[in-house]
């Protein structure tokens, strides 16, 4: 997703296209990532995407049905690569992740243990930079963000032979949208439980892929 991307990226058309099914205009405003902790104090919002099932921005709102899965993942240089089996393993290396992004829950408590050593970057690109740059050993990324970033932005393309992600995912993410708890926007988050389907979802991100990013 990106406001300079057409249609403002792959997530945000099929989107437009679920809610068009029902009969919605769905309209996007782009924030910081911080900022959707406030979302919920907005009377024009109704929710906020993408959200998924170990977001700690789900805070007075309601996550609904998943539409799309993707890996999240540690990626690596190729020359120095992370071994790990479970989180305290990490301990030893520099890892990077974006500023704002949940710290997923199986590696939250050895984040609070202040075990993980992590430098954060604004944004997922810059995070790819920091590893090519050997500023960090490894970096917390969703796995299809890596891999458009190594087709779509010049300065990964660059850097991505020399990447590659970890075998071992850190968990799935089950991303779907979440919904403001009031009466109406409650009955919204029902209707698009009901109409909306992960398969159409996913066909509607690779249509968006072929067709628009050519």
């Amino acid at each position: 997703m990106s406001e300079s991307m057409p249609e403002q990226g792959a997530a945000t058309y099929a989107m437009k296209e679920t809610f068009k099914k029902l009969g919605y205009n769905f309209k996007v405003r782009f924030v910081p990532i911080m900022r959707t902790r406030t979302v919920g104090f907005d009377p024009s919002v109704t929710g906020f995407f993408p959200s998924f099932k170990d977001d700690d921005f789900l805070r007075g709102m309601v996550l609904s049905k998943t539409v799309y899965d993707t890996p999240w993942v540690i990626v690596e240089r190729k020359d120095k690569p992370i071994h790990w089996e479970k989180p305290e393993d990490l301990a030893k290396y520099k890892g990077g992740n974006v500023n704002g992004y949940t710290i997923r829950s199986l590696l939250r408590t050895v984040h609070k243990q202040k075990k993980l050593n992590l430098e954060t970057a604004p944004n997922d690109a810059l995070n790819v930079l920091k590893l090519a740059n050997k500023r960090v050993d490894y970096i917390f990324i969703d796995a299809g963000v890596f891999k458009f970033l190594a087709a779509a932005d010049p300065r990964v393309k660059q850097v991505a032979d020399s990447l590659q992600i970890n075998p071992k995912i850190v968990m799935m993410n089950h991303y779907g949208a979440a919904f403001k708890t009031d009466p109406a926007n409650q009955k919204i988050m029902e209707e698009f439980n009901k109409h909306a389907d992960s398969t159409e979802f996913t066909l509607l991100v690779e249509k968006y892929f072929r067709e628009k990013m050519k």
